[in-house]
């Protein structure tokens, strides 16, 4: 049994971090979370697409080559209609929208009830450490919540920082550190810490 659990979620896997945490609430046996380059809300691919189309278009192919080609048949043989709408996406927008009766949702709508972070948030009951780039060009800094979002939830701590892109975070002189690493080592040590603490005065 372990003394301590912790999870960190990347990108778009802080989402689903996010997700789960909230879903779960004290039920989760994680202690501390990490959420990196967050994804807020899953309507942000609307926002790369008009922004960053060039960024989208790559994402848009990387995904339909890692996930829809190679899994044609059995995707048509779910739902064809589905399937070729997927295949048929001109955008990432589109793409995410045509997924959804994949999911086991029905549709979008009923997706993003169930995916969206943001719906879950706030049942967050660990202690979670939010790192965000302002320039950032896909966890967007206009995506970044008011912070007056988080003035009722006491165990969020959200750190923005000038530069960082996404995820790279590279520090130190030959750019061989990782300063997202670094800063999320310090906060799961230091929770762990405080959590012991806590646990010897108890006893």
């Amino acid at each position: 049994k372990s003394e301590f659990v912790a999870m960190a979620g990347l990108s778009a896997g802080s989402g689903l971090l996010i997700t789960y945490l909230g879903r779960y609430a004290e039920e989760t046996p994680v202690q501390a979370a990490c959420c990196l380059c967050p994804a807020y809300e899953m309507n942000i691919w609307k926002m790369l697409d008009d922004k960053y189309p060039r960024v989208a278009s790559h994402m848009l192919e990387s995904v339909r080559n890692q996930w829809v080609r190679d899994n044609s048949d059995m995707l048509h043989s779910h739902d064809s209609k589905a399937a070729k709408a997927v295949e048929r996406a001109t955008s990432l927008s589109d793409f995410v929208e045509a997924h959804a009766p994949f999911t086991g949702d029905g549709d979008y709508s009923g997706w993003l009830v169930r995916s969206n972070p943001m719906k879950h948030f706030q049942k967050v009951q660990v202690p979670t450490f939010i790192l965000n780039a302002l320039d950032d060009p896909v966890s967007l800094a206009d995506n970044i919540p008011d912070e007056e979002l988080f003035s009722d939830v006491s165990n969020f701590l959200l750190l923005k920082t000038p530069h960082g892109s996404h995820v790279a975070y590279n520090d130190g002189f030959f750019g061989t550190r990782s300063f997202m690493m670094d800063r999320s080592i310090d906060f799961l040590d230091t929770v762990r810490s405080v959590s012991a603490e806590q646990d010897d005065d108890e006893e």
